[in-house]
């Protein structure tokens, strides 16, 4: 892969003055969305084979497929799973950036904040409940959410771990990954001027949404998810960072972790 210099990484900006989002190269767009799903699938063989490590270490290998159902959960399965995960989105991230331009990791992918980002935390609140609405009024879902399916078999420091790594730690590698990654590179598919910038932020916010809703695997919930996906995509666009989505993906993390952590779910 060619490696993007700092001269051309801030050469070229976006003609619209409400898009911040600054694109690279087209070529380096397309290889930061290959790189973000060649990560994404990657992290997933790397979730399975922290689940089948943790298991034979444990020896309950026999029991990986049935507590891989829905509902049937393990504290075992949810942290074999993420020790596999979500160090792989960090690795896949960290190698694509390198791989391709000459900029520090947090530069290339907008990974700074500041005091504004905070107007992300009513934002996630206002996400959360209304997408749950959205979803509870279209699909009527019977089963538990999939955050109550993570936490609800989990006890003591299994359960510290991973509510507050969906809270802190997810937000941010996710949106290295789909913002960051995945959403800055769709967006440099698109050379400046060749496509009016409504359409290219409309198309990457939807294609962004898309992808971030499918890659959760929850049919119920896929709506909602890819529409906060989309949501967040637009913050990206419009800061050029991803202080906000982090904030308002954390806000919208936290307002469901919370309840199931506190009194489990209803």
């Amino acid at each position: 892969m060619r490696r993007e210099s700092k001269k051309q990484h801030s050469a070229v900006r976006p003609a619209d003055p409400f898009i911040r989002l600054e694109p690279l190269k087209v070529s380096t767009g397309r290889a930061w969305v290959v790189g973000a799903l060649l990560t994404f699938l990657g992290a997933v063989v790397l979730q399975q084979i922290g689940i089948w490590i943790l298991a034979a270490l444990l020896g309950v290998t026999s029991q990986v497929s049935s507590a891989s159902h829905a509902n049937t959960g393990a504290w075992w399965l949810t942290v074999g799973g993420v020790l596999g995960l979500w160090p792989g989105f960090a690795l896949g991230v960290f190698f694509v950036v390198k791989r391709t331009t000459n900029n520090p990791l947090r530069q290339a992918i907008g990974l700074s904040f500041r005091p504004i980002d905070l107007i992300g935390v009513p934002l996630g609140v206002a996400f959360q409940f209304g997408l749950t609405g959205l979803t509870n009024l279209l699909f009527h879902p019977r089963d538990q959410g999939s955050t109550e399916r993570w936490l609800n078999h989990l006890h003591g420091g299994s359960l510290v771990l991973i509510a507050v790594s969906l809270c802190l730690l997810v937000p941010v590698l996710e949106e290295a990954l789909f913002r960051g990654l995945l959403g800055r590179g769709l967006f440099s598919l698109f050379p400046p001027g060749s496509v009016a910038m409504p359409i290219v932020a409309t198309l990457v916010m939807l294609f962004d949404g898309l992808i971030f809703g499918a890659a959760h695997g929850d049919a119920t919930a896929f709506l909602a998810l890819a529409l906060l996906g989309a949501l967040l995509q637009f913050e990206h666009l419009q800061t050029g960072r991803l202080g906000l989505s982090i904030v308002t993906h954390a806000t919208f993390n936290i307002v469901a972790v919370v309840p199931v952590v506190l009194w489990g779910s209803s």
